[in-house]
C-alpha cells in the first residue's frame, strides 16, 4: 500500500485503464469501457469497473479537477494483492495446518511478482487473487462435509472463475480449468 502515497506517474496499460474509468465516470457509462471517445474492447472490464469504483474514495486529481487519481488507479491492484495473502494463508492453512497457512502468506507477501504487480494499475494482480479465490473454493467443495455447504463453495467456485474471466478474458481457462482437471484425472481416474 506504500506506493499508493506518492509512486512514480502511470505507465501506458496503467494510463488506458485509468484513462477508461475516467471515461466511465465522466459519461456514467458503465457497461463498456470507452477510451478517448471510442469503445475499448480489447481489454476485459473488470479493472475499469474497479478503478472507477474506487476512484469514489479519493479526491478528484488535484490539477485537473478530473476524478481517477493515480492513486486510485492502483489501489484496486493493491487490495487484490492483501485478498491473494489471506486466501493463500486460509487455503494453506485448512490443507496443511496453521503453522503451513503463516509461511504461505509471508512467502506471498514477500514474493516479487506481488511487490511488483500490487502497485500496478492493471488486472494481474486481480486476476491472480480470482483465480486463488476459485482454487480456495474447489479445495473447500472437495473437502466439504455437508451437501449444503458443497453446493455454495461450488457456487462461488464458478462466481470467482467468472469473475477471473472478467479480470483477464480467456487465461483463467488455462490457470484454473487446466490445473483442476489435472488434479481431478489423477484422483478421480476415468
Amino acid at each position: 500500500l506504500v506506493p499508493l502515497l506518492g509512486g512514480p506517474s502511470l505507465g501506458d496499460h496503467e494510463a488506458i485503464v485509468a484513462q477508461c474509468a475516467r471515461d466511465m465516470r465522466r459519461t456514467g457509462d458503465w457497461l463498456v469501457p470507452r477510451f478517448l471517445d471510442t469503445d475499448f474492447l480489447r481489454k476485459a472490464p473488470l479493472p475499469v469497473w474497479l478503478v472507477a469504483a474506487t476512484s469514489y474514495v479519493w479526491t478528484n486529481d488535484a490539477v485537473t479537477g478530473l476524478p481517477v487519481t493515480a492513486s486510485s488507479a492502483r489501489l484496486p491492484s493493491a487490495l487484490a494483492a492483501m485478498g491473494t495473502v489471506l486466501l493463500l494463508w486460509r487455503l494453506a492453512r485448512d490443507m496443511f495446518g496453521t503453522a503451513c497457512g503463516r509461511t504461505a502468506a509471508v512467502l506471498a507477501a514477500s514474493s516479487v511478482f506481488i511487490m511488483l504487480y500490487a502497485p500496478n494499475a492493471t488486472a494481474e494482480m486481480m486476476l491472480v487473487f480470482t483465480c486463488t479465490w476459485a482454487y480456495t473454493h474447489f479445495w473447500h467443495a472437495l473437502t466439504a462435509r455437508s451437501p449444503a455447504r458443497r453446493f455454495i463453495h461450488v457456487t462461488l467456485f464458478y462466481l470467482a472463475l467468472g469473475a477471473a474471466m472478467m479480470a483477464k478474458g480467456p487465461a483463467p481457462i488455462a490457470l484454473v480449468a487446466i490445473p483442476l482437471a489435472a488434479y481431478w484425472f489423477i484422483h478421480q481416474p476415468l
